[in-house]
């Protein structure tokens, strides 16, 4: 009701405005007609008359555009609207006024009243949302700290391993070690003992060899002073250097058969080695694989009789 009464007077209002701006621009316009109407009448007469009168009358029509250019905004102010003066209110007035504040009181309090009443729906939906998700979100939470536990302790067992695997290979290297230190110094005792022997049998022989040299250069000695008597005095040093010369030949010719006669001795004692005597040097020594070092030293050096 109060929006319809308000409505009605604005279109009251601007019904009489639209009127009285009409009828002001109805007025305009006859008062223009008839200045103009009375401007052509005096042309019209000053016309009639002789050259001077015309002239008059083109010096006042020149005067009247003038009058009419300078006159032209005092006209255009003139059809402007007067403002309305003030209306006081009435009873009427306050009571739409009233009638207006009311209403808008009572849509905001609506607007409040639903806000609030949408903020609840939340809040209780919210609260029936969380007691029903509460246990999954507890089951969920407990999950993710049970994985990550069993997480922790993989990584806890994964690096025990890992140092045990370590400590395994260790142990497995150092046993891989410890039977190549056995079997290379197993090699190098045989090979000692080879050694030994050869030695053995080459020193044998070097003596054997020392003793019939030092019977043949006896010889030779001897057979030299008895030439060296009978012979003529100058003869002598082509004799002194013959025998030089056959001395050193000698001594080349003895030491070639000396080492051709070692090299066939060895020879000789390996072919002299019987299958059965090789198969029990293996026997040994795959029986002393098993022993220790310290068991291996004090028996060669109880058999040598000298400390290794």
């Amino acid at each position: 009701m109060v929006a319809q009464v308000r409505d009605e007077l604005e279109q009251m209002k601007k019904c009489n405005i639209e009127e009285i701006k009409a009828l002001r621009k109805e007025n305009k316009t006859m008062r223009k007609r008839k200045r103009i109407e009375t401007v052509q009448q005096q042309n019209a007469a000053f016309c009639a008359k002789s050259g001077e009168e015309r002239s008059y009358g083109v010096h006042l029509a020149s005067r009247a555009s003038k009058i009419d250019h300078e006159t032209r905004a005092k006209r255009q102010k003139a059809l402007e609207a007067p403002r309305e003066p003030r209306r006081p209110k009435t009873h009427w007035d306050h009571v739409l006024e009233e009638m207006v504040w009311l209403s808008k009181d009572f849509e905001s309090e609506r607007k409040w009243k639903l806000a609030q009443a949408r903020k609840v729906a939340l809040r209780a939906s919210k609260g029936m949302l969380d007691q029903a998700t509460r246990g999954e979100k507890k089951m969920k939470e407990e999950e993710q700290r049970l994985r990550k536990v069993a997480l922790n302790i993989s990584k806890d067992v994964k690096k025990f391993w890992t140092k045990i695997e370590k400590l395994v290979l260790y142990k497995h290297q150092m046993e891989l070690d410890e039977k190549k230190k056995k079997a290379l110094d197993k090699q190098l005792e045989f090979l000692l003992g080879q050694t030994e022997r050869y030695s053995t049998m080459l020193a044998e022989n070097l003596v054997d060899g020392r003793k019939s040299a030092e019977n043949n250069s006896a010889e030779h000695r001897m057979s030299i002073q008895c030439k060296d008597v009978h012979g003529d005095v100058i003869n002598e040093p082509k004799e002194a250097d013959v025998d030089a010369a056959d001395n050193d030949e000698e001594y080349d010719v003895r030491s070639d058969d000396e080492s051709e006669d070692d090299e066939q001795t060895i020879e000789q004692d390996e072919a002299l080695i019987t299958k059965e005597e090789r198969q029990e040097e293996l026997a040994a020594l795959r029986d002393e694989m098993d022993l220790p070092i310290e068991e291996l030293l004090k028996r060669y050096a109880g058999e040598n009789g000298k400390p290794i």
